[in-house]
């Protein structure tokens, strides 16, 4: 994951305090871009194109025209959109899955990200129109939080870097007691802090410069085919979307529980690579809810997955619950929530930038109960 954030208006300082709260984002480098009208900012987590050619907020030129990016994701199809691109006549100067988003752009419009397969959150700055385009992903993968008052706009991927600005630090009530009341919040574009939302799943946003005002759209509605799915159909489209994020210029990992999920992206990743990768998973103190013996099955099949554990226990709980939920910048109630961080924790510990999970499958397939509600 990377870092992104800015306002609409110049202030080198301050978009530079919004970053250093972003900072575990984005280890690998830092960026700004500050004009008379706005200030953009970026951490990286460098995953494809390692060199400074990946450098952002990356600006691009085609045709006269000139536009500025700060990007959070992957655009897993980024060789097959650059391909067509080059066709038109544009030319890159990377490896970089950033600037195919710029060059997109300017040949399809706010309409380029029906062209994107990825996650992502960007902000992108269009001189000419002084417009400023905003986008999340089709599922919300990608955080993208703003706040937004009179004529000023501040957006960050993460809720603390808005609180670098001197805004009201109010809590949403309707959001507290949704969360003690359903023991969670999710689901909700609002935040616990009032007056900071969330850009929506599958929807652009466009903050015009010059009259300070936002509009937004929506552009993508799932797919509602009711036919049935056949297996080798479900498994050829899992096949191929674990096949496209296996690109990367650094080694990927696998975040692997005894769960359907986990273990199927594991085993298709064993199947398409031959190759040898870290797993990483968490352990308890305790027999119920521990997973050790369904997993060591699994690795007994595909030999090649050399496991990390991180050990669970309520002392270690009590320890790092503050730090969890300051990254996570909100409480959570479930214990699942808790075991995620650890193994991102422990990804990081092993110099480790991709890890590849299950999450989602539960979603798609039903297996929720607020998934039956959509």
């Amino acid at each position: 994951m990377c870092g992104i954030a800015g306002f609409n208006w110049p202030d080198q300082s301050l978009v530079k305090k919004m970053m250093d709260a972003l900072r575990h984002r984005g280890p690998d480098d830092e960026g700004f871009f500050v004009n008379e009208e706005l200030s953009l900012g970026h951490r990286r987590l460098s995953i494809v194109d390692l060199s400074e050619m990946g450098h952002q907020p990356m600006v691009y030129e085609h045709g006269g025209r000139r536009a500025i990016v700060t990007f959070n994701g992957e655009i897993f199809n980024f060789h097959e959109v650059r391909n067509a691109l080059a066709g038109k006549g544009y030319r890159f100067r990377s490896e970089s899955d950033t600037e195919i988003i710029l060059a997109s752009y300017f040949e399809w419009g706010r309409d380029c990200v029906h062209q994107l397969n990825g996650m992502w959150a960007f902000a992108l700055y269009d001189e000419a129109s002084r417009q400023l385009f905003l986008s999340r992903d089709r599922f919300g993968e990608k955080p993208l939080h703003y706040w937004i008052d009179g004529e000023k706009l501040i957006f960050a991927s993460e809720i603390k870097a808005i609180l670098a600005h001197p805004v009201r630090r109010r809590a949403n009530r309707e959001v507290v007691s949704d969360y003690l009341y359903k023991g969670e919040a999710q689901g909700r574009l609002e935040s616990f802090f009032e007056d900071i939302l969330m850009l929506p799943p599958a929807h652009n946003a466009v903050f015009d410069l010059r009259t300070k005002r936002m509009t937004q759209q929506k552009y993508y509605e799932p797919c509602r085919d009711r036919r049935r799915v056949a297996p080798d159909e479900f498994r050829a489209t899992l096949k191929k979307a674990v096949e496209r994020r296996l690109i990367a210029d650094v080694p990927v990992s696998i975040s692997l529980s005894s769960g359907t999920d986990s273990t199927s992206v594991a085993a298709l990743t064993a199947q398409l690579t031959h190759t040898g990768f870290k797993a990483f998973t968490t352990a308890t103190d305790q027999r119920v809810g521990d997973e050790t013996a369904l997993i060591s099955q699994f690795l007994a099949r595909y030999p090649q997955f050399e496991l990390e554990r991180s050990s669970l226990s309520e002392a270690s709980f009590c320890e790092h619950y503050r730090e969890a939920i300051f990254h996570m910048d909100e409480p959570f109630a479930r214990q699942s929530a808790y075991v995620r961080w650890e193994i991102a924790n422990l990804t990081r510990q092993n110099r480790r930038k991709v890890l590849l999970n299950g999450e989602g499958a539960d979603e798609v397939l039903g297996g929720r109960g607020s998934s039956w509600t959509c």
